[in-house]
């Protein structure tokens, strides 16, 4: 078996996992220290690196991007957790298997890059998959998945 995707199957079950002991977690505490946590806890292996690695010379666009990308991050990580929070996993997750089309638009905006064919089709296949595994919202149409998340807070 490829190194990768065994690399690829620890990542998935690490997150996975992460996602469901942070909602068992939130019945004792709040998301603020659940996001706080789930970043927080790589920070000292993370600094670990800075012995091994030579750090470049960076410049005013570094620092813009990081201005800019904090309080993102920042938002993105509190919205996730509290997602976690009020709906169950099984809803909540696979929205994020629509972020590959989200990532083709700003990529085309920002850099006017597009992925070819086979890029294309393996984020069809995933959004795709996303979207069947909520098949049983879709009794009244086709759209029932996407109107149910309208009712989902």
């Amino acid at each position: 078996m490829n190194p990768w995707v065994f690399y690829a199957l620890i990542t998935a079950f690490s997150l996975a996992t992460a996602d469901a002991i942070s909602k068992k977690a939130m019945v004792r505490s709040n998301e603020y220290v659940i996001a706080w946590v789930r970043e927080g806890y790589a920070l000292p292996f993370l600094s670990l690196a800075f012995f091994f690695i030579d750090i470049p010379s960076l410049d005013t666009t570094f620092w813009l991007s990081l201005l800019f990308m904090i309080p993102l991050e920042i938002a993105a990580i509190l919205l996730y957790v509290k997602a976690i929070k009020l709906s169950p996993l099984s809803l909540t997750i696979p929205f994020l298997a629509v972020s590959p089309v989200f990532i083709i638009l700003i990529a085309f905006i920002l850099l006017g890059e597009l992925p070819d064919r086979s890029g294309l089709l393996g984020i069809l296949l995933i959004v795709i998959g996303a979207y069947l595994l909520n098949i049983k919202t879709t009794k009244e149409d086709l759209l029932g998945a996407i109107k149910a998340i309208r009712r989902e807070r």
